[in-house]
């Protein structure tokens, strides 16, 4: 950002790389967010400073967990970092199960019914949405990575494009002069 370069082009090329990762992380969420919600909420924020450009990727409050999953109480759960390792998730399950209440309005909105095991015979929304509480308490919720892993899958394309655009306006600053 010295000598009044402009960086038209790697400004451009940034804001595509963001709408591109913001594209691949609503189509990861595509069968989990049923509702739609957390994909709505995903946006992004390109700052730019002297030093250079920052991409700041947001959602709604509980993306993290999605992103990163959530262990439970009889295994762990692992999310790609933005390097593409897997990465144990930081948050668990205790003593406390997911709200019963959330997981009955989404069995609900689903119009899901749950049988007994030994009789067959339908059990209530509420026995049904306690079930699957309980279930997701032990087991955890699996991660989804929608951000990262787009990321790491397309970070070694990014740089060597990011090139290309700087020597593009650079070359446009010295001809210019």
């Amino acid at each position: 950002m010295a000598f009044g370069l402009k960086y038209d082009n790697v400004d451009r090329y940034i804001k595509s790389y963001a709408k591109y990762i913001l594209r691949q992380a609503r189509y990861r969420l595509e069968k989990k967010d049923v509702t739609g919600a957390l994909s709505n909420s995903l946006d992004y924020e390109i700052i730019k400073t002297k030093k250079g450009w920052t991409i700041e990727f947001t959602g709604a409050d509980y993306a993290d967990y999605v992103a990163k999953g959530v262990s439970g109480t009889e295994g762990t759960r692992t999310y790609i970092d933005i390097e593409g390792s897997r990465k144990r998730s930081p948050y668990s399950y205790g003593d406390k199960m997911p709200p019963t209440n959330s997981i009955f309005n989404w069995v609900k909105d689903r119009g899901i019914k749950g049988r007994d095991k030994e009789t067959g015979r339908f059990i209530t929304d509420k026995s049904l949405a306690f079930a699957i509480s309980k279930g997701i308490q032990k087991k955890g919720v699996p991660a989804a990575s929608f951000f990262t892993q787009p990321i790491s899958w397309s970070f070694n394309v990014f740089k060597m494009e990011i090139q290309k655009q700087v020597k593009i306006d650079l070359l446009k600053y010295i001809t210019d002069k």
